[in-house]
């Protein structure tokens, strides 16, 4: 049972399961800055962990899509407890902390610092 939580719908059949979780872990660090420690969804939704949906066009040929998101192994990396909530809808996911557990801070990553000799430019009014 999650605690505290951030519920994330993601409907997309061509992104890999590991890949809506990890961006909804992300999202709920940003919001809250506690690392999630567990991961709620539907049994339907969990089933697309086990069978990645491929995208085919007409005629029955791969599609050319781009993945745009992290691979599954950053996913993998996060180490959430994953369990099946027959109470959640399909394709939405909750992400947080499991009530009992202690928060702890999320990592934080480092923001890009501007590079030397460039400033922004002066706007005049």
């Amino acid at each position: 049972m999650i605690a505290e939580g951030l519920l994330w719908f993601d409907d997309d059949p061509h992104r890999p399961f590991s890949v809506k979780v990890a961006e909804a872990a992300r999202r709920f660090s940003e919001r809250t800055g506690w690392a999630p420690t567990a991961c709620e969804a539907n049994p339907q939704t969990l089933a697309q962990r086990s069978t990645p949906a491929t995208a085919t066009r007409s005629g029955g040929r791969p599609s050319r899509a781009k993945a745009t998101a992290a691979p599954d192994e950053d996913a993998d990396a996060l180490r959430l407890r994953v369990s099946a909530n027959p109470s959640l809808r399909p394709n939405y996911i909750l992400v947080g902390v499991e009530a009992g557990k202690a928060p702890r801070p999320a990592r934080r990553e480092r923001a890009a610092r501007p590079r030397a000799g460039r400033t922004a430019p002066r706007v005049s009014a």
